[in-house]
């Protein structure tokens, strides 16, 4: 498996040495006079989003990406970059027995694959926006999609970009490391945030960055939680398969989904607002979803070609990782 974020806690005992130069230090005075030293990085550098050493409660945290890996940033953090992960820590004042790899608290971690497409991004994104994903919030921008599934805890947080945008933004790190720019040609990436302990539990079953490294990436499982069983509904449908209320149905989603632009959002609104009050709305919404996949997934037939495009070469990457 291949990381780009991680954030993590460790015990201080687990630090050889601490040069604090390129260290802020700030006494926090509680209310019971309790006074706090924190000490934080504050010297600015590619890939160190925060490091923190309390010494008064015994802790560390650090939130790094991998661009922490300079020239090997598209290798991401992997069991094959973790020494290098631990010289670069090093490299700014704090040197870290490896051993708190072992016994770290993991408290958020994107989870990537980069995966090489026939073609732009653009046209997978495309696909991905015409799913209905029920279970998911969906938010479009100008170079990827996300899903945030709409769920009270340990949450899934997915996003489907083309690294384009990422290059024309942060212009200072791929001027200072160019042949990382050729690497992401033609490549979509897939990411997964799981932002909290208890989220990484219950998704990656792992309690220490080894472990989670050492298994194999769930991406191309998580993508089909999105997808559903959409893929099985028909390209092509006829009316004269169908009864009479079912064809009512269809003419029925297939008004809504034009009325509110295929917004699955303000179609629900729309059902509910028709319903009386304390009815539960769950199998016309179940209904609701099987016609509105049947009509997005219509209307172009190359939409579940470049899906399953996305899906194979997802679960390939997999297997050449593991």
């Amino acid at each position: 498996m291949k990381l780009d974020t991680v954030s993590l806690s460790l015990h201080t005992d687990y630090i050889i040495n601490h040069n604090k130069t390129n260290y802020n230090h700030s006494q926090i005075r509680k209310p019971n006079g309790a006074v706090i030293d924190n000490y934080s990085l504050v010297t600015k550098s590619f890939g160190f989003e925060s490091v923190c050493v309390n010494e008064t409660y015994d802790y560390a945290n650090l939130k790094f990406n991998s661009k922490i890996l300079k020239d090997n940033y598209y290798k991401g953090i992997c069991l094959e970059t973790l020494d290098q992960i631990i010289d670069e820590i090093e490299n700014h004042g704090l040197k870290l027995d490896p051993a708190f790899l072992d016994d770290s608290n993991i408290k958020m971690v994107h989870i990537t694959d980069d995966i090489s497409v026939l073609q732009h991004p653009a046209i997978y994104i495309n696909a991905l926006n015409n799913l209905i994903a029920p279970k998911f919030y969906k938010t479009v921008y100008d170079e990827g999609i996300t899903f945030n599934e709409a769920i009270k805890n340990e949450k899934l947080y997915i996003t489907v970009y083309g690294k384009e945008y990422q290059i024309k933004q942060d212009r200072r790190f791929f001027k200072a490391y160019p042949r990382q720019i050729d690497y992401f040609k033609n490549k979509l990436r897939v990411e997964t945030k799981l932002s909290t302990r208890k989220t990484i539990h219950k998704h990656l079953d792992s309690y220490t960055l080894p472990e989670i490294l050492a298994s194999d990436s769930p991406n191309a499982h998580f993508l089909d939680k999105v997808i559903e069983n959409q893929l099985s509904f028909p390209s092509i449908f006829s009316c004269g398969n169908i009864s009479c209320t079912e064809e009512k149905n269809l003419i029925y989603s297939k008004y809504l989904f034009d009325l509110y632009n295929g917004n699955r959002k303000a179609i629900v609104k729309h059902i509910k607002n028709r319903l009386s009050i304390g009815t539960n709305p769950t199998y016309q919404l179940k209904q609701l979803d099987s016609y509105l996949a049947i009509i997005a997934n219509s209307e172009d037939l190359f939409l579940k070609d470049n899906l399953n495009e996305l899906r194979s070469k997802l679960l390939i990457v997999d297997r050449v990782a593991a």
